[in-house]
């Protein structure tokens, strides 16, 4: 599944859900506000398929290319094909149909995000990432956009460059969970460990515990920025506040009882002992 029709994971996500959506809406409200047409009884038809039936994904592209051939300069027309050759795994045929729209509608920044992550895909690095830095130009309302840029610069090895993106992100949206969350792992990755202690403690005082993955990922992110300060306290003091918050996440549980019995602290590794024992005679029932 594709980034923008999967997003976080994750690291990062109800934001691709949106975007999904977004581009199912706009294709329906830009032909709406067309005259109608052959075109676009055929484009709605397509996308009615395409929503509706488990079996109607080659119903939907045979009416959606019938479509492109009655109004072969309608871009939206082709982001949409491309779109769903890529959920469909047809890489090589999205990949055709993105830049056809991307030529027609140059300043598109969803086609440009998706024509981004198929370059990623194929391995064409640097073009992806002029693309997906063109996409964050159009789409700065949009957080996805400085994920997929982010990712992008990641895979480059540009560190700096993708923590500086998501610093631009969170400028815009200072709460954003994915955002924060692709900060601290970047600045961890760079030793920026204040940095990570930082963006992890607005983490956990922004998610529910419904919030499972970013939860643990920040935890588990500030217990390893204190083991790198050497600020073996606060590890512990990390590692007990986890205990006695009921977090139930076995790894954390199973570090801390590698960590006490390193340092001999035979009261609290009897703690983490009882919480593992704990955890799995629950999940093993």
């Amino acid at each position: 599944m594709s980034f923008l029709q999967s997003i976080a994971v994750s690291l990062v996500r109800p934001t691709a859900v949106l975007l999904a959506l977004f581009l199912s809406l706009q294709l329906f409200m830009g032909l709406q506000a067309k005259p109608s047409n052959a075109a676009q009884k055929l484009a709605k038809q397509a996308q009615s398929a395409w929503d509706n039936s488990l079996d109607g994904t080659e119903q939907a592209l045979s009416l959606l290319d019938k479509a492109i051939l009655l109004a072969p300069d309608e871009a939206s027309f082709y982001r949409t094909k491309a779109a769903w050759l890529q959920d469909l795994n047809r890489r090589s045929e999205a990949l055709i149909a993105i830049r056809k729209a991307v030529a027609l509608s140059p300043n598109d920044g969803y086609a440009q995000m998706i024509l981004s992550e198929l370059l990623l895909e194929q391995g064409s690095l640097q073009e992806s990432y002029q693309v997906a830095s063109r996409a964050n130009q159009l789409l700065k309302v949009e957080p996805a956009s400085y994920l997929l840029k982010a990712k992008v610069a990641e895979r480059l090895g540009l560190l700096k460059d993708a923590e500086a993106t998501m610093s631009d992100g969170l400028n815009r949206y200072p709460t954003w969970i994915d955002l924060l969350l692709t900060r601290a792992d970047l600045r961890y990755k760079l030793k920026e460990y204040k940095g990570v202690l930082q963006d992890t403690e607005k983490i956990l005082k922004i998610v529910s515990v419904s919030h499972y993955n970013s939860r643990r990922k920040a935890i588990m992110l500030r217990i390893d920025s204190f083991k790198a300060l050497g600020d073996k306290a606060a590890v512990k003091r990390e590692y007990l506040w986890s205990l006695e918050a009921d977090l139930n996440y076995r790894q954390v549980i199973s570090d801390a009882c590698l960590f006490f019995a390193k340092e001999g602290d035979s009261r609290s590794l009897a703690k983490a002992k009882k919480a593992l024992s704990e955890f799995d005679l629950y999940y093993n029932k």
